[in-house]
């Protein structure tokens, strides 16, 4: 799977509105700097 397809995935689990799901992956790029969520193998985030 994609990593668009997955961010994708991710996104309709959310029902918020507004632009932020095209800020999706800087999102999760900061949460897993902070260390507050990381990718595990099969791309899934977790956290």
């Amino acid at each position: 799977m994609h990593k668009w397809a997955r961010e994708r995935r991710l996104a309709t689990r959310f029902s918020g509105k507004g632009k932020w799901k095209s800020a999706l992956p800087e999102i999760l790029a900061t949460l897993e700097a902070l260390g507050r969520a990381r990718q595990v193998d099969d791309g899934l985030w977790v956290g």
